[in-house]
């Protein structure tokens, strides 16, 4: 019989850095939240914001990719440790916060408003980062609250997405996008494949468009 590999705990350092990387993102967070998003003249942002949401994004790729070599046992669930439970409830406060900024916005058919890009970067990173911690084994609860903050990140970017493709329709399959470890940054998949995860979730598998090694990501392909 194979022996039964200890699941690997996150460092000290990783979760200061985490801990670090909230705190930026909930300033800047605050700092949009005084931007006003009327319907007549959205303002744009700053290219300030934009290069600290590209700091911050480049940050979570990096801690991702180290956390992502650590071994998760599936053999064995693990408690859901007092980080986790506080990381779950920061993606829920984020997630909340960046629905009331929308729900100001006007998503009409007949004039929509185009989606920015802060909001596009700030629901990947969400994304991304729930994707990392389902990847651990924890607490059914916890597996529960994300599917519940997933299916509100589906429902925001597709309202994203359509604000911004509503002028231009077309039949094309949209790219799938996946994070390549070998790369160490997104990159359109290569013959993407709907297939299941083992908690049931749908996900999408398939290969990097650049270096061609295999890539994967939580969701339905979009269409």
């Amino acid at each position: 019989p194979e022996p039964i590999v200890e699941p690997e705990e996150a460092t000290p350092e990783q979760l200061a850095q985490v801990n670090d990387l909230q705190q930026q993102i909930d300033d800047l967070e605050n700092v949009l939240s005084h931007q006003n998003f009327s319907n007549s003249q959205p303002e744009e942002a700053t290219p300030e914001q934009l290069a600290q949401v590209n700091d911050l994004q480049q940050q979570i790729d990096d801690l991702e990719n180290v956390l992502s070599h650590q071994n998760f046992s599936n053999s064995q669930p693990e408690e859901a440790t007092p980080e986790q439970l506080a990381q779950v409830n920061d993606l829920q406060q984020q997630i909340d916060d960046l629905e009331n900024v929308l729900s100001h916005q006007n998503f009409s058919n007949s004039q929509p408003e185009e989606a920015t890009p802060e909001q596009f970067s700030k629901v990947k990173k969400l994304e991304k980062e729930i994707e990392k911690l389902e990847a651990v084994d924890i607490e059914h609860e916890i597996i529960q609250t994300l599917r519940k903050q997933n299916k509100k990140l589906d429902d925001i970017e597709n309202k994203l997405n359509h604000s911004d493709t509503s002028k231009i329709k077309t039949s094309e399959t949209i790219p799938q996008e996946a994070y390549c470890v070998r790369c160490k940054t997104k990159r359109i998949i290569k013959n993407p494949k709907e297939t299941t995860m083992k908690n049931g979730r749908p996900a999408i598998k398939g290969f990097c468009s650049v270096c061609e090694c295999k890539v994967f990501r939580i969701g339905k392909i979009k269409k």
